[in-house]
C-alpha cells in the first residue's frame, strides 16, 4: 500500500490518504438500531471481516459505536485467515463456545458464504428488511 501512496508523489501523508479513501463510508443507523434490539434479546453479534488494518482503525476511530454493540470484531489482519477459509469461521466458533447450527451469518459477497459448508445457516446480505425477515423466521 506504501508503494501506491508514493505513486501519487507523496501529496498525501499515509493518514491522509486513507481518511480521504474512507470519508465517503457512514454508518447504517438502522442496522445498528436493529442490532441493539437483538442484543437485548440476548442474541450474540460478531463481525468477521477481510477488511485491512488501515480500514480496520479508521472504522474503531470513527463509528466506536460498531464496536461497542457487538460482542467481537473478528479482522483478518488480526486472525490470519480471510474468507471464505473455513478456519475463518470456525475460529469464531471456537473462541465464543457457539454451535454452528446456533448461527446466521449474512455477508455481501457470495464467495463468501462458505460457512454453511460448516452447518452454520449463510445468508447472502440483501439489504437490512430481508435480514430482518431472514432472523424473524429463525427465532420461531
Amino acid at each position: 500500500m506504501e508503494a501506491k501512496i508514493k505513486r501519487f508523489g507523496n501529496k498525501y501523508f499515509k493518514k491522509d490518504f486513507f481518511g480521504f479513501w474512507y470519508s465517503g463510508e457512514k454508518l447504517v443507523s438502522g442496522l445498528l438500531i436493529y442490532v441493539k434490539e437483538l442484543r437485548k434479546k440476548n442474541i450474540k453479534i460478531f463481525i468477521l471481516s477481510n477488511n485491512f488494518r488501515e480500514r480496520t482503525e479508521y472504522y474503531r476511530k470513527n463509528f466506536p459505536e460498531i464496536f461497542g454493540n457487538t460482542d467481537k470484531a473478528y479482522f483478518l489482519w488480526e486472525t490470519g485467515f480471510v474468507k471464505p477459509d473455513k478456519r475463518a469461521y470456525q475460529k469464531v466458533l471456537d473462541e465464543n463456545r457457539i454451535k454452528a447450527e446456533d448461527c446466521i451469518y449474512f455477508d455481501d459477497s457470495a464467495e463468501n458464504i462458505q460457512a454453511s459448508s460448516l452447518g452454520i445457516k449463510s445468508c447472502l446480505y440483501k439489504g437490512l428488511a430481508k435480514t430482518k425477515k431472514i432472523i424473524s423466521n429463525y427465532q420461531q
